[in-house]
């Protein structure tokens, strides 16, 4: 079987050698850098008593990265 041909074969975490491969990966990119960038935004505020409010949920959606392993199915 051909990915991106006659299968679609997917990857999760959007790793670096996602588009490296022959097909490149189609994968889920779950935004890891703003997930951190917004805690420790949060830690600083707390830490400096600028943000005392009560905890909150925070949702980030997830990227689809889509390459050339599902390209030509669907």
């Amino acid at each position: 079987r051909m990915p991106g041909r006659e299968v679609a074969v997917m990857g999760q975490g959007n790793e670096r050698f996602s588009s490296l491969i022959t097909p490149a990966l189609t994968t889920i990119d779950y935004c890891g850098e703003e997930i951190g960038r917004r805690a420790a935004e949060t830690i600083l505020q707390r830490v400096s008593k600028s943000r005392m409010d009560a905890p909150q949920t925070a949702r980030i959606a997830p990227l689809l990265i889509a390459r050339d392993s599902t390209s030509t199915l669907g």
